[in-house]
């Protein structure tokens, strides 16, 4: 199972780069809104600035080999993993459809939502994708042998 955070924070243009990541880290903060109890306030902080800040950070300030932080929509992941002689593997396993069974995050809160698209399984807030799950195996007549 490939599990890819859906953002297109790899644009190669500075505006449509950081547009894309306001984006995408708005619904990441929203949802920290809702999932982090107020106690844990202390330790939110800490992780929206070591982990979320730096990777903002990198994001939009840095080029070439310094940006490490290369975000892509699952569609183009699909279209990078078929290229390196992979085909994906139908969704439909039944435990897996137990374990994300869309009442789970309905009754959790509204605002969540699940979906499938192209053999993906997607996971969002407010109709934002967030991230998407697909599973994968070799093609075997194009598998580089050793």
């Amino acid at each position: 199972m490939t599990g890819v955070v859906n953002a297109s924070c790899n644009e190669p243009f500075f505006l449509s780069r950081l547009r894309e990541t306001i984006k995408h880290y708005c619904v990441q903060f929203d949802t920290l809104d809702v999932v982090i109890p107020n106690d844990f306030e202390k330790h939110r902080v800490i992780f929206e600035k070591e982990v979320m800040g730096r990777e903002i950070l990198n994001i939009i300030a840095c080029e070439g080999t310094t940006r490490v932080e290369r975000s892509e929509s699952y569609k183009q992941w699909h279209r990078c993993i078929q290229q390196l002689a992979f085909k994906q593997k139908p969704l439909g396993c039944p435990r897996a459809a137990h374990i994300v069974d869309e009442s789970i995050l309905g009754s959790y809160d509204k605002r969540f939502g699940m979906g499938k698209d192209d053999g993906w399984f997607l996971m969002g807030w407010k109709n934002e994708i967030m991230c998407a799950f697909s599973a994968w195996e070799p093609i075997p007549s194009r598998a580089t042998r050793f």
